[in-house]
């Protein structure tokens, strides 16, 4: 991989990291409608669930990795 294209990597992944999705638009909408302490369950299931899914895709690539 080349310097330029590492670099063009990492600025994507900071694109797509620092945008919002639809998750946390559907837990800011709860919050204005039913206040910020109903949103304290959505929040964490929406943590537990991103941690869940990395590690998964780190468990994933790691057996990809191991067959290659």
């Amino acid at each position: 991989m080349t310097f330029e294209s590492a670099l063009a990597f990492f600025f994507a992944v900071l694109v797509f990291g620092v945008t919002p999705g639809p998750g946390v638009f559907a837990l800011m909408a709860k919050a204005l409608v039913q206040g910020s302490r109903s949103c304290f369950a959505m929040a964490l299931g929406m943590t537990i669930s991103d941690i869940l899914y990395l590690i998964a895709a780190c468990l994933g690539f790691a057996v990809i990795a191991s067959k290659w």
